[in-house]
């Protein structure tokens, strides 16, 4: 009998731990955004492959860029590959099969595949 009691007791504290689960997932999937973490983003919030526009309404002071529209921009581009945190990120077309070293690599590359490696705006 008190081997069965504690069972009980057990099977409840799991289902309960498992509901507990399945509202922090369903919480972060309403209030959070899974696009940020499936896709990337860049240094001023937009997430790539997304259209950011709606974000544009908002007011971000300093963040000249933010709500920009990176639909056909998939991929995150980070300029500093040894200084994750530090880098500037940005949404691109494709990004580099080799590594760029000059000025001339970067253009050459934009004439090879349409993909600008600079700050939007340029």
């Amino acid at each position: 009998m008190l081997e069965t009691s504690w069972l009980w007791h057990f099977k409840v504290l799991y289902v309960l731990f498992q509901a507990s689960h399945i509202f922090i997932a369903a919480f972060a999937l309403v209030f959070g955004d899974p696009l940020r973490l499936v896709n990337g983003y860049d240094s001023f919030g937009n997430v790539c492959g997304s259209d950011n526009s709606e974000l544009a309404l908002e007011n971000h002071e300093g963040l000249h860029f933010y709500g920009y529209d990176a639909t056909d921009l998939k991929y995150v581009f980070f300029f500093n590959v040894s200084n994750l945190e530090e880098s500037l990120k940005l949404c691109v077309k494709e990004c580099p099969d080799q590594r760029l070293d000059t000025l001339q690599d970067v253009h050459d590359f934009y004439n090879r595949t349409g993909s600008k490696l600079c700050r939007y705006g340029f």
